[in-house]
This record gives structure tokens, sequence and C-alpha cells, in this order.
């Protein structure tokens, strides 16, 4: 397995199961650093991209240097706060999604 596999696999658990994601002035400016990689060549394909969407796209992004540990993009950046608790998902808004199609055509593509 990749290094670029296992962040991608370790992205994928921390963005879309654990929910630890956060709209912070940081993610925002990483995922405006970004648009002209990753972020531009998916809303080509994959249109209405979610927060969470873009915030790992702006985190696979290997040409942006400044992604931090893991992507952010929910309403809290601290992983025990009960927003970001699984069990709470029912309560999640849609912009916590990130489709299975677009994480597969990061893998495969």
């Amino acid at each position: 397995m990749t290094k670029s596999v296992a962040g991608l696999a370790c992205l994928i658990f921390v963005a879309s199961v654990a929910g630890i994601v956060s709209d912070t002035g940081a993610a925002a400016d990483r995922t405006r650093n970004s648009e002209g990689g990753l972020i531009a060549l998916a809303s080509a394909k994959f249109p209405n991209l979610t927060r969470a969407e873009r915030a790992l796209l702006a985190y696979a992004d290997k040409s942006n240097l400044s992604r931090g540990m893991f992507a952010l993009a929910g309403s809290s950046p601290d992983p025990l706060d009960p927003s970001n608790d699984p069990a709470n998902a029912k309560m999640w808004s849609r912009d916590r999604d990130v489709r299975s199609t677009l994480i597969r055509w990061i893998a495969v593509g």
C-alpha cells in the first residue's frame, strides 16, 4: 500500500466516518488555494461539490503543502465535540456528505 493510498484511506475515515470536520478560515484558505488543482478537475465531473468534498479534494491534492493533519469541513474542528459524534449523524447537514463516486474517481483516476 503506497503512502498516498494509506493517506486517502485515513482521510476518508476522518472526513466521512468520524465526521471530524470544520469550516474554519484556515480550511477555507486551503480550499481556495487549491481551486486550480483537484477541485477544478472534480468540479467538471461532479457538480455542486459539498463542503466536505471540497475539503477532501483540497486535502488530497498533493500540491497543497499547507493542508494540515486532516480535512476540515464540519461545524467544529474538535474531534471530541458532540457535533462530530457519528451517533448524531442524522442531524448533520448534507454538506458533510462525500459521494462514493467521488471517492472512486480519486482512487481510480
